[in-house]
């Protein structure tokens, strides 16, 4: 029937917290530690060794992190997406998935240059050092490459919500500073002006939009909107990179240089549930360190394979980018991985109705990904309809499926913390004639860690995915 005596990772006696204070880092000294002005810079903080040690995760910038990867991994992919858009069809069936060669892609040097692009456009277009960069619409390159333009010209981003009203958007919008809109589609530009009063909480002129970018649409030549008496221009995004193109590089390698580890990269807003929303200032330092030690450590410790050899890691964006999780997860992380280990990340995006239509399965299926975040609904809609599927089911074919689970589900307990670490008799079987079979039709049969945070998740949503011989792990964290 076929064993496997232990799992491929140590399983742990008890969690693994360190006594040794030279682990942490000492917060003793003048500081400042912390800043919430927009040209503030704070003072890295390291322990004596390990992941939060100097020599652990040397001090740099995000751009720098992404010059990285695009010098060491120049011509491996770094984005994909299905452009144009397949549509769903007048029943609102969507299509099935493009091939892998189909969808429009940008290596990790393509990456880079667009970004410089952009940050020369933004610069020409008025964006000041420290200024920030809005960014409101579906996940897609654009966000990505608006992210790291912002910082090479001296600022730094700010998401906003898909759902976002009209006056949270614009009271964002102000609140960040953002000198330039880059934004999807024209009903999310006419929502922005609708609320144009809140894009107006400080008088200050150096903090008013100077454009509004689209990456959705094809704006009339020369068009412009009208902010409180003043003409604002609405230019496509192919129009800043042609913009940008033109301008030298002197002015943006200037900027990006004077960058400081310590210095705001990025903006994380909450969700304004007692009053306004609040900005969560997060230095370079802090999403460079989060990389490294979460997903560097975690991940090469907790997924067998991950971040060996020369090989490709992948991951499908769908959660908000705007959220701390999207955002690391799918922005910063893949340039942090593949800038300072021996593979590369590739970025699939999923299609804008994807979670609504129900088919964000066929998405998995064509980006087949090796790592994935879903908050605990996701997973428990997944698991949900599965469910429904093997309770549809009769007979042999029901037997053998429960049979298979129960095995798995042994081996998932097993591993947790605490357990002895071994394989009941009869799992590699159970794997090869049904579990291996449910994770393929799912798009996760290559999946080597699978994360889920933001919010508590049941503990039959957790056991179900490791009867399948998936097991979810949890990230806890804040903005």
């Amino acid at each position: 029937m076929g064993s496997v005596n232990s799992c491929e990772t140590p399983v742990l006696s008890e969690a693994p917290v360190s006594k040794d204070k030279d682990d942490y880092c000492d917060y003793a000294g003048p500081g400042p530690w912390y800043t919430c002005k927009p040209d503030g810079l704070h003072v890295e903080r390291f322990a004596k060794k390990g992941p939060a040690s100097r020599e652990g995760c040397v001090p740099t910038t995000l751009p720098e992190l992404l010059k990285r990867a695009a010098e060491t991994k120049w011509d491996k992919p770094a984005l994909k997406i299905e452009r144009p858009l397949p549509a769903l069809d007048s029943e609102g069936k969507a299509p099935e998935s493009l091939p892998d060669d189909q969808w429009k892609t940008w290596t990790w040097k393509q990456h880079y240059d667009e970004s410089r692009k952009a940050a020369k456009g933004f610069i020409k277009l008025g964006h000041q050092p420290f200024d920030a960069v809005a960014m409101w619409g579906f996940n897609a390159p654009e966000w990505m490459f608006s992210t790291f333009a912002a910082m090479m010209a001296g600022g730094m981003a700010g998401g906003l919500y898909p759902t976002d009203t009209p006056e949270t958007a614009a009271f964002k919008v102000a609140h960040s500073g953002a000198s330039i809109v880059v934004f999807e589609d024209k009903p999310k530009l006419d929502k922005l002006l609708k609320a144009g009063h809140a894009m107006h909480v400080t008088q200050d002129a150096r903090h008013t939009v100077k454009a509004f970018v689209t990456y959705g649409y094809t704006p009339a030549a020369g068009e412009t909107v009208d902010v409180k008496g003043r003409k604002v221009p609405v230019l496509s995004w192919s129009d800043v990179i042609e913009m940008g193109g033109k301008e030298s590089n002197g002015e943006v390698e200037q900027r990006t240089k004077a960058l400081k580890p310590g210095q705001c990269a990025v903006l994380v807003y909450t969700s304004g549930t007692t009053g306004d929303p609040k900005a969560v200032m997060l230095s370079h330092d802090n999403v460079h360190y989060a990389g490294v030690s979460v997903f560097m450590t975690t991940l090469k410790q907790g997924a067998p394979g991950f971040l060996e050899g020369e090989c490709q890691e992948r991951l499908l964006s769908y959660l908000p980018l705007s959220h701390i999780a999207g955002m690391a997860v799918d922005i910063t992380m893949p340039a942090v991985l593949t800038a300072l280990s021996s593979n590369h990340m590739t970025t699939y995006f999923a299609r804008p109705y994807d979670m609504k239509a129900g088919t964000l399965k066929d998405r998995l299926c064509a980006a087949s990904p090796t790592l994935m975040l879903a908050v605990p609904l996701v997973w428990e809609k997944i698991a949900d309809k599965l469910r429904s599927l093997g309770a549809a089911n009769s007979g042999l074919k029901q037997t053998i499926g429960t049979w298979a689970k129960d095995l798995g589900l042994q081996r998932s307990k097993a591993c947790l913390m605490g357990g002895d670490g071994s394989y009941p008799t009869g799992y590699t079987l159970a794997d090869m004639l049904v579990l291996s079979k449910v994770k393929a039709a799912l798009g996760l049969d290559q999946l080597k860690y699978a994360v889920t945070g933001a919010a508590p998740i049941r503990v039959d949503t957790l056991e179900y995915f490791g009867s399948l011989g998936l097991d979810i792990h949890e990230l806890y964290g804040m903005s």
